[in-house]
């Protein structure tokens, strides 16, 4: 897709659950590329760890972690957005105190706009690293991360009744 584009001079927009920038990023007469096939997933080789396409939404990923009494270690409020679009946007979570979703990737691999692929990391790549996460598709195509996972625990509702002034 990346060298018909090129070939023809069109403009290339990367679509998973089309939430992003709401829809208005995909350009007229151009290429869009419909990561949502791209859904696989695997419990990294690393202890607490998540191999996950871009193509998969969340609503995907926290049922195939729950089956293994793991959970993602930051999750935004909705459910249905891919993971290749949160990390994209950056986007935060809505847990007290943690940071945005890219504390969590260790690494992804990026397909550049020549096609060529390569592996991002803080360590590896980080410039490139730094600019993907919430650079909106700008600097190539996530295709795949490797997010850090934590255990899968319940939460247990407790109330207590205080007078206003012991608030």
């Amino acid at each position: 897709l990346l060298h018909r584009a090129k070939k023809g001079g069109l403009a290339i927009s990367i679509a998973g659950a089309r939430h992003t920038m709401g829809g208005h990023t995909i350009t007229p007469d151009g290429i869009v590329v419909d990561m949502l096939p791209f859904s696989a997933m695997r419990l990294g080789e690393n202890e607490g760890t998540l191999w996950v396409q871009a193509g998969a939404r969340w609503s995907e990923v926290i049922p195939f972690l729950d089956r293994h009494n793991l959970s993602v270690a930051v999750m935004q409020s909705n459910n249905s957005f891919s993971v290749g679009g949160s990390l994209s946007a950056n986007c935060h979570g809505w847990q007290h105190g943690r940071p945005p979703i890219c504390d969590t990737v260790q690494s992804f691999r990026l397909m550049k706009a020549d096609g060529t692929i390569v592996t991002c990391s803080r360590s590896q790549n980080g410039e490139l690293f730094s600019l993907a996460l919430g650079g909106y598709g700008l600097f190539g195509i996530i295709l795949d991360a490797v997010l850090e996972v934590v255990p899968n625990e319940r939460y247990r509702m407790r109330s207590q009744l205080i007078d206003s002034d012991q608030l």
